[in-house]
């Protein structure tokens, strides 16, 4: 309530189910006590997402949380189960049609993206985790032919961030709203702890792309000097011999 007010917020994710706690919540009842409060509190025209964290075991206890954010008009189901359970997470998309499925955060197999294509409604990449911004706008690609909704997973305001603003303004299909700040709910960062400027500030419930040079962003030297360095080396194995020459024929 506190962002929707003050920084003009209009979406919310919010955390239910212990994470990969195999059907457990957090604290007994906690998940469906907040469903039904986080719409009340933040009213009806405010987009509501649920992210159980791979939190449930079985289609038995995850089938009643699909159907009570239904009833309280979430947006989406995220992560219902272990995010390699693809076919346990097709099976509830299927049972419960008016919830849509989002998955992907941790995925980084590109062979895996297109043989889940039927799980997913909601396609989630994390432009780290798989690799770079070419495989994240390949993944989008197949998700705008999937005919699916894509949702970039960017949970912390660093270059994860950044990053995900671009690849969102350049995809159709992109989600109206961009994950943002998953720890810090009390006052959203805006970038300058490694940024020159605020460049992930919030204002009226929205960030601006940035448009300097580059990804428009500059790292502050202070932090840069800061940070701990360290530097890896793989030892090279000599080559092999070159191959003797053919012996000639009498």
């Amino acid at each position: 309530v506190h962002n929707h007010d003050k920084y003009g917020v209009q979406a919310f994710k919010f955390q239910i189910a212990q994470r990969m706690g195999g059907d457990v919540d957090i604290t007994p009842n906690r998940t469906e006590t907040l469903i039904p409060l986080a719409r009340q509190l933040l009213g009806p025209e405010v987009t509501l997402l649920a992210d159980a964290n791979g939190g449930y075991d079985t289609i038995e206890r995850a089938k009643p949380i699909a159907q009570l954010l239904i009833d309280n008009n979430f947006t989406f189901f995220e992560e219902p189960y272990p995010f390699w359970e693809y076919d346990k997470a097709a099976a509830l998309g299927a049972a419960m049609p008016g919830m849509p499925i989002a998955l992907g955060e941790q995925e980084y197999r590109m062979d895996v993206w297109q043989r889940n294509v039927h799980a997913m409604d909601v396609w989630q990449p994390d432009v780290h985790y798989i690799g770079g911004v070419s495989r994240s706008l390949a993944v989008a690609r197949m998700s705008m032919e999937a005919g699916a909704r894509f949702v970039p997973h960017s949970p912390n305001p660093s270059f994860v961030a950044v990053f995900t603003l671009h690849i969102a303004a350049a995809v159709p299909n992109a989600f109206q709203f961009m994950e943002a700040d998953a720890v810090n709910t009390r006052q959203p960062p805006d970038g300058k702890r490694f940024f020159t400027e605020g460049v992930l500030k919030i204002k009226d419930g929205k960030m601006k792309v940035p448009t300097g040079a580059g990804w428009g962003v500059a790292l502050r030297s202070d932090w840069v000097d800061e940070a701990s360095k360290r530097t890896s080396k793989m030892k090279s194995s000599p080559p092999p011999p070159a191959p003797s020459p053919p012996r000639p024929r009498d």
